[in-house]
């Protein structure tokens, strides 16, 4: 790397500002340069994490081979990486800004150095004033905010903001009726690239209207975890199987196994929970009913495949580990275990009688090879 001179990060680019893009597409072996303009900043969904960040939109061409490669300005100082584009279109192609980058160079977690906490969220859910209907029955009286509509019991904001409050201000920038805040001259952000700022357990300043009396708060931020992971990588899913029903934890590719319109084919309320669930405490993921695998035991039981497990024998369920070691337990201590399923109109019962359980699961195994009755990470745990 001798006589090599590493590129520099630049500032936040504004609409129409010229950039190219740098990289090894598909099409050739030597480096591409495309260029184009900034078209769009906004808040998007980051395809490979699913988190949703700031993202700036380009036209300049940005193909497979691209990703990870800079985006320049006209000063040669880099503003982004290209990182995805929109499928079926064309001339739209997206940067992560240096603003999300600076944040994940300089973040770590405190149980592991190596790793970042992860952007932090209000973990707020909040409604547009744009009527002035509205705004009159919560007595704004000519200021602008976002109604908070609710806030998700594991976030620290629970224990300061309430249901129907406004926020007007959020660490000094006003909040516009749209949830936007005003930066440079004409352009706008959603409020939550803010909190994004932030790191882990830091606090954010806010002012709220409660009652027709404006608060200031200090509020606590953290990363807070999905109901539904929208993402797993490089680790297998973990699984266990009892008396031919197998279980396991629900992530959102589970839902791509019904192709790119999953949204539309898969159960709906499977779709439910990934697009609008939350936890309703820290631990908390679902566990799915994934196969009946055929047998004497299951039979009766094969449509009931693809449906959340809501508890076994009156005992809810919270994620696959806590589930099994509930199963374990009970195993030993009941004639039947009775899971209950999630169906339209009411839970369905799968009872299976413990006594055969054992024998018959030894038999599935044996007759659909499969090497274990659960993954490693769950063999020889105990209930805690």
């Amino acid at each position: 790397w001798e006589g090599v001179e590493p590129l520099e990060f630049g500032p936040m680019p504004s609409l129409q500002d010229e950039v190219s893009v740098v990289g090894y597409p598909e099409g050739g072996e030597g480096v591409s340069v495309t260029q184009g303009v900034v078209s769009r900043i906004e808040i998007q969904r980051y395809a490979h994490s699913g988190a949703n960040l700031l993202a700036v939109q380009i036209d300049a061409a940005i193909n497979p081979g691209n990703s990870g490669g800079p985006a320049l300005n006209a000063d040669g100082d880099v503003i982004g990486v290209a990182f995805q584009n929109q499928l079926d279109s064309q001339n739209i192609g997206y940067v992560i800004p240096a603003p999300i980058i600076a944040h994940y160079l300089v973040d770590d977690a405190p149980s592991d150095p190596r790793r970042p906490a992860g952007f932090p969220s209000l973990g707020i859910f909040w409604q547009a004033l744009d009527n002035p209907q509205l705004r009159a029955y919560l007595g704004m009286e000519g200021r602008t905010g976002v109604r908070i509509r609710g806030v998700a019991p594991t976030a620290p904001a629970a224990a300061l903001l309430r249901t129907g409050d406004v926020l007007l201000e959020l660490d000094g920038h006003a909040i516009a009726n749209d949830g936007s805040f005003a930066i440079g001259g004409q352009e706008r952000l959603s409020f939550a690239h803010l909190i994004h700022l932030k790191f882990a357990h830091q606090t954010i300043g806010l002012r709220v209207l409660r009652a027709g009396e404006e608060l200031e708060l200090e509020v606590p931020v953290r990363p807070l975890q999905r109901l539904i992971p929208p993402t797993a990588y490089d680790e297998p899913l973990p699984y266990f199987i009892y008396a031919g029903l197998v279980f396991v934890p629900f992530v959102e590719p589970y839902l791509h196994e019904w192709g790119d319109d999953w949204q539309q084919d898969a159960p709906h309320e499977l779709v439910q929970l990934v697009l609008s669930g939350a936890q309703s405490e820290a631990a908390e993921q679902p566990v799915l009913l994934s196969r009946v695998l055929p047998s004497p035991q299951t039979a009766g039981y094969l449509t009931l495949a693809d449906r959340r497990v809501l508890s076994v024998n009156g005992e809810r369920v919270l994620n696959l580990r806590q589930m099994h070691a509930l199963v374990q337990r009970l195993q030993a201590e009941c004639d039947h275990l009775a899971f209950e399923v999630q169906c339209v109109g009411g839970p369905a019962v799968i009872a299976i009688d413990t006594s055969t359980a054992e024998q018959e699961a030894k038999a599935i195994l044996e007759t659909y090879r499969i090497p274990a009755a659960a993954s490693p990470d769950l063999c020889g745990q105990s209930e805690t």
